[in-house]
């Protein structure tokens, strides 16, 4: 399977608008994380980089994978395997267009369907409260390197401590 044509797919059919939750309730956009040849790895974030909830687009839903690219990035206290979730996308659920497409790429993927993966933080403890889930980005500075980092959920910055 190509990465480009999951990437695409994802992004025409399967992201969609969505309030922040958890830090404020302003619009949350998608960012692409990651894209692999299996996998495509998407976050929602508001306009001052907090992230809602990650998500991990691919045909087979490799738990194993998520997990570790979301530890490799959080460390494994931040991330529980309790908190993945997973759900399957068909194109006939999503309106005609997306069906199409769809179906033209079940004929290679040989499965007419889309995993999805996703991981929410369930902060469990009042000082796990105090902390959230951030994309180090700084696009009008042009700098940030996109990984993901756990900083006060009131703080500011928009870097992780290797871009500061």
């Amino acid at each position: 399977m190509s990465n480009e044509s999951l990437a695409r797919l994802v992004e025409r059919h399967l992201v969609f608008d969505v309030p922040c939750r958890g830090h404020c309730n302003a619009p949350a956009s998608f960012r692409f994380l990651s894209i692999e040849e299996n996998e495509v790895v998407v976050a929602y974030c508001c306009p001052e980089g907090f992230v809602s909830r990650v998500i991990c687009f691919s045909v087979e839903g490799d738990l194993d994978w998520f997990y570790t690219f979301l530890s490799s990035q959080l460390g494994s206290g931040i991330v529980q395997r309790r908190d993945l979730r997973v759900a399957t996308r068909h194109g006939w659920e999503l309106g005609e267009e997306a069906a199409k497409e769809f179906e033209k790429l079940a004929r290679e993927w040989q499965r007419p369907m889309v995993k999805e993966v996703y991981w929410t933080r369930y902060p469990r403890t009042d000082e796990d409260k105090g902390k959230g889930v951030f994309l180090c980005s700084d696009p009008e500075r042009g700098k940030g390197c996109g990984r993901l980092f756990v900083q006060e959920i009131t703080s500011k910055a928009r870097l992780c401590s290797q871009c500061r």
